[in-house]
């Protein structure tokens, strides 16, 4: 008799084996256990691989530990935000002469659609006042020392041109001065 589950059923049944009182379901039985415990084996295989294998990837850190990456926002306790980019590349003239290119990111509620229709619609009157806002400037007041000041007047300009004054953050993409 073979052991294969998928023979024929003439051997099950035969006449050969006379005192084999349970043959048909003894024989299936153990086909069944055999499988079950192949499966089971298979099992137990998988979680052990990736039990060892988390174990390997977390490391030093305790069980159970979540990672969270931490950033400067966090850190400062700033809101998380959505940004505007639109405003281009701006050039133009310091007030003594020196060239200028800025690209401006500018901050704003995170999600907030109003707002950011707003930044697009008056795309051209913010790329003006930035423009004026840095011509207006020397080469001295436009050096990297003050660049947090510079944000600071700039963000309060761009805010008088929208409604409720929503640019929380002005960061420079790009920020040069010819000349100085």
């Amino acid at each position: 008799m073979s052991d294969d589950i998928f023979d024929s059923d003439d051997d099950i049944g035969s006449e050969e084996s006379p005192d084999n009182k349970g043959g048909v379901l003894s024989g299936l039985a153990i086909q069944i256990l055999k499988w079950v415990a192949i499966v089971i084996g298979a099992i137990l295989f998988v979680v052990t691989v990736v039990v060892v294998t988390m174990n390997i990837l977390q490391g030093d850190e305790p069980a159970g530990q979540v990672f969270t990456p931490s950033s400067e926002l966090m850190a400062e306790g700033l809101d998380p935000a959505s940004f505007f980019g639109g405003l281009g590349e701006i050039r133009g003239t310091t007030s003594d002469g020196a060239m200028f290119v800025v690209q401006l990111q500018l901050g704003y509620e995170e999600g907030n659609a109003r707002v950011a229709a707003e930044l697009t619609q008056n795309t051209p009157r913010l790329r003006d006042r930035a423009r004026r806002f840095f011509a207006s400037h020397t080469v001295d007041a436009l050096r990297p020392a003050n660049e947090e000041i510079l944000k600071t007047e700039l963000m309060e300009q761009l805010n008088a041109i929208l409604i409720g004054r929503p640019i929380r953050e002005v960061l420079f993409d790009e920020f040069q001065v010819l000349g100085m």
